[in-house]
């Protein structure tokens, strides 16, 4: 009998089905996804029920906005112009939409496995349940149609009959096969007989030799459960696995692709064994939860090492505004970035080639005469803040560029003092592009950017800021803050379920990022698609209530990092 062994949930992505599934009900004794992959699965995307997900996500704020009377209009042209496709359907394959809408009973799951050995296959898993009927009608013109063009061949393997189609090979395509079966309301296909037989090897759920159970998937995935729930969606890549597959695979037609191997461990790369995430809907307090993990070989080293970011107590600082459309905290390890890239680019160039780079360009005459690593770098802190407010409202001119945000890059100093004489050692030198001006007793250096746009640099209280309006940074050296993102109660809210330190912190005004994105579409797909009269789009302020703030962290585990987002339900 097989074993339930990944609790289906829900995800947003089903809402484009845009109709709710039939109400047929799983095998409780069904297993999923991972645990029908061999440990030789490089890449995995897979939804363990597809009808939960729907179900799930009507009652998020994304699916009453569906609902939303503003929509109806639009949406009534979409379904009349699906049941006119739904009528040509029926006509020339006997089935309707509604039909192929019911064949999501349950998991979908797509893989890149390693089998045969070297060979990278895909493999498609589809749970239809009771569609049977439907399915055969698909299956008898599937079958016709590669029949014209490929022999056709049986072979049974674990007492199911698989069927084979093998096309006409060529020097430029190795993958010249597709094969498939149906079995226990599954469709299972793939590009290898070899992919499909490490499926149904595992089909009984006996086997301990899965994805699944494989230690750096299983890590992973244990890290990225919510209220002891697992995602309902669930990806992984073995991203150096698919890199090696991949070479092997082409290596035979080109022989240089194996220099890649090569440099992985140079770089450190080898040391990446994985990354996965998931989401989950509805869950605790929270509407919606996506988590990442990455699995890193420790300690990191090449490239790798240059991104260690160390937990502390993170807060915005006063001048980040409660009306930021985005806000981003991090505190860097920058020393050891450094010596991560000195390390590589030595590795490659000699001992000490990158220190004998940087003092050549502190001594070049050509330049402003400022030590790239004494100067700037070991005079950070390693901290960062980055803020937006949304655009300025541009004139109504369709063809004009879309508004740019306006941004704030704060990064903490150990001496504020060294860095005022290192901008005004650059402000001096011959090519230096922008003005100086003085503010309230601040030395601000304006650069000409494209367009009318300005960059403003200068050093206020132990940081460097630079932002994109002079504006901002004048309000930052005013420093008189009335409404502070750190004072809002979405920010307090969000933040109760941040850990008390953290590598990374980040919020998010949803409404605002999708505004700028729905009217560009609005305004760009107006008389561009036949048969819609998109003047029936809502303005969006009907729709803004239904997009809320979001908050992310960062923090790293003895086995890599875990990054989270979330945004909270109502209740």
């Amino acid at each position: 009998m097989r074993n339930l062994l990944c609790r289906p949930l829900t995800g947003l992505i089903v809402l484009t089905l845009g109709l709710a599934t039939t109400g047929w009900a799983q095998d409780d004794d069904a297993v999923y996804g991972e645990y029908l992959l061999p440990p030789e699965t490089r890449l995995m995307f897979s939804i363990s029920s597809v009808p939960d997900l729907v179900e799930q996500v009507s009652g998020t704020e994304t699916g009453k906005m569906f609902s939303d009377p503003g929509l109806q209009p639009i949406i009534g042209e979409i379904k009349s112009k699906l049941e006119e496709v739904s009528k040509e359907l029926s006509e020339k394959a006997g089935i309707t939409l509604e039909d192929l809408y019911d064949l999501a009973q349950g998991e979908i799951t797509f893989a890149i496995v390693e089998k045969p050995t070297r060979k990278l296959n895909a493999v498609f898993m589809f749970e239809y349940g009771d569609s049977q009927a439907t399915v055969d009608k698909l299956l008898e013109k599937l079958d016709t149609a590669l029949k014209a063009n490929a022999d056709h061949s049986t072979k049974t393997i674990a007492d199911v009959e698989v069927q084979i189609f093998e096309f006409p090979k060529t020097d430029q395509n190795p993958y010249n096969k597709l094969a498939y079966f149906t079995s226990e309301g599954y469709f299972v296909a793939a590009s290898d007989v070899a992919a499909l037989e490490a499926v149904l090897t595992r089909w009984d759920g006996d086997s301990t030799q899965t994805l699944g159970e494989a230690e750096v998937f299983s890590y992973i995935f244990e890290k990225c459960s919510t209220e002891d729930e697992e995602p309902a969606i669930k990806w992984y890549v073995d991203l150096i696995g698919l890199i090696k597959s991949g070479v092997s695979t082409v290596q035979g037609e080109m022989p240089q692709a194996g220099m890649v191997l090569g440099f992985l461990p140079i770089l450190g790369l080898d040391g990446l064994k994985g990354m996965g995430g998931g989401i989950n809907v509805g869950v605790g307090d929270f509407e919606t939860v996506n988590k990442a993990f990455i699995y890193v070989e420790q300690p990191p080293a090449g490239l790798l090492g240059a991104f260690q970011f160390p937990t502390t107590s993170q807060t915005p600082p006063a001048w980040v505004s409660a009306d930021a459309s985005m806000y981003a905290g991090m505190n860097w390890n920058v020393m050891e970035a450094y010596l991560s890239i000195e390390s590589l680019v030595d590795s490659f160039q000699g001992p000490g080639a990158l220190a004998r780079l940087v003092d050549m360009v502190a001594t070049s005459d050509d330049g402003p005469m400022i030590h790239p690593k004494k100067d700037v770098i070991d005079n950070l802190t390693g901290e960062i803040h980055i803020s937006t407010l949304a655009p300025e409202a541009a004139e109504d001119d369709e063809e004009a560029a879309p508004p740019t945000p306006l941004a704030t890059f704060a990064v903490g100093l150990k001496s504020a003092s060294v860095m005022k004489d290192t901008l005004a050692k650059a402000a001096d030198s011959d090519g230096f592009p922008g003005r100086t001006r003085e503010f309230e007793g601040q030395t601000l250096y304006e650069i000409p950017m494209d367009g009318e746009q300005n960059m403003t640099v200068g050093v206020v209280g132990d940081y460097l800021y630079i932002t994109s309006k002079v504006e901002l940074l004048e309000e930052i050296i005013r420093g008189k803050f009335t409404d502070s993102l750190v004072d809002s109660e979405d920010w307090k809210d969000l933040t109760a379920h941040f850990p008390a330190k953290t590598s990374m912190i980040g919020f998010q005004q949803q409404d605002q990022s999708a505004k700028t994105a729905y009217e560009m579409a609005k305004n760009q797909a107006a008389g561009e698609i036949e048969g819609f009269d998109l003047s029936k789009l809502p303005e969006f302020e009907v729709l803004q209530k239904y997009f809320k703030p979001t908050g992310s962290y960062t923090v790293p585990d003895e086995k890599g990092v875990l990054f989270v987002g979330f945004s909270l339900s109502d209740e």
